[in-house]
């Protein structure tokens, strides 16, 4: 549903949908935010069509208010409430932020009423995990630690106690300015600096070499390497291309054209190409089947559970014959270590809401942590 809002996307499904149409919406994440133009045309076009069914791996990858847009596809009040606002009342606890003037708005600081949210769920809804549904290799993990350079630390260091500074003193307090303070931190341990305007200026850094001369030489096969900064797959994919020839490399952004991705894909997943390499980020992480992969290396991680699960299950899943191994790249005592911690507490918020009759969801991936 990326670009069911478009104009002429939107008219074709238009002219298609009528009162016999049966519409699934697969990856229904993407309809998470019910103001998205996505949603808005998913849902306004989903009226139309008489049956309507919705399917992901994780519904609820950032809190379980992203459940209300999914549901309103399948069926206006499908959880019992007319509005968002109405909805985020009863399940989320707020506070209200007051930044001075007339700047104030609820920051969520929590969840309740979960029991009753999955009550509500389970009346329209089942789960099918993928180890009952499918015989796969178990998911392998491996974590590689990359110390900070001199210069890396003196620039995280620095900007750490400026950061507890400020949080001491009460003048860094709104969530978005801290998230923004972490970026700030994972960008240091990534090998950048950034300046006041957000501009990044490499330092050196270990971690590239880590990735070619320890990581890239145990690789038997094919590998994706993952990272969300663009400065970063460029710079890997130019380091690589050196290394292992230009067509054993590509890059998977949002930059790629729309006519390369796919051949791409196809190139990657035929044994007699020589494509061995795809350096990509959360562009590449839906809807693909990248089978070939033997190894998903995490040049670098981020907060989002949901980019994560997807990215690993681009490799593990119908059609993979072999195991698959995951390998994060960390430094030690830095923000690396509590993203992977965060991305574990979003997934013990997702097992409360995605809870059985019988009793709670077991974890659904086992990794690093």
């Amino acid at each position: 549903v990326e670009g069911i809002w478009c104009d002429n996307a939107y008219d074709w499904a238009e002219r298609f949908i009528d009162r016999t149409t049966f519409m699934v919406v697969d990856e229904s994440t993407t309809l998470k935010n019910p103001k998205a133009k996505r949603t808005v045309a998913a849902c306004t076009l989903g009226r139309r069509a008489s049956y309507r069914r919705i399917l992901t791996g994780l519904p609820v990858p950032q809190g379980p208010l992203d459940l209300y847009a999914q549901c309103e596809f399948l069926e206006q009040g499908a959880l019992g409430y007319n509005s968002f606002t109405a909805f985020k009342s009863v399940y989320a606890i707020t506070r209200l932020v007051d930044l001075g003037g007339r700047k104030k708005f609820n920051q969520i600081i929590g969840y309740r009423n979960i029991d009753d949210l999955t009550k509500r769920l389970s009346r329209f809804s089942f789960i099918a995990k993928k180890d009952e549904c499918l015989d796969l290799p178990p998911k392998i993990y491996n974590r590689v630690n990359v110390p900070l350079s001199a210069e890396q630390q003196r620039a995280y260091v620095s900007m750490k106690e400026d950061a507890v500074a400020e949080l001491q003193d009460g003048s860094l307090c709104i969530a978005g300015e801290i998230i923004t303070r972490m970026l700030r931190l994972h960008q240091i341990t990534c090998g950048y600096l950034p300046d006041e305007n957000g501009k990044l200026h490499p330092l050196k850094n270990d971690r590239m070499r880590v990735l070619l001369d320890e990581v890239l030489p145990n690789v038997a096969g094919n590998a994706i390497i993952w990272t969300h900064f663009i400065h970063s797959i460029l710079m890997i994919a130019t380091e690589m291309r050196e290394r292992y020839g230009h067509e054993a490399v590509a890059t998977f952004y949002g930059a790629t054209p729309s006519k390369d991705r796919q051949q791409i894909v196809r190139d990657f997943q035929n044994k007699k190409h020589p494509l061995r390499f795809i350096i990509a980020n959360k562009t590449a992480a839906y809807g693909l089947t990248l089978t070939a992969a033997t190894n998903m290396i995490y040049y670098t991680n981020q907060w989002s559970l949901d980019v994560r699960q997807q990215s690993e299950d681009r490799a593990h899943r119908s059609g993979l014959h072999h195991a698959v191994t995951y390998t994060d790249l960390v430094s030690p005592g830095t923000i690396d270590v509590p993203i992977l911690r965060a991305l574990r507490a979003k997934l013990d918020i997702a097992r409360q809401v995605l809870r059985t009759a019988s009793g709670a969801l077991e974890t659904l991936t086992s990794g690093p942590g």
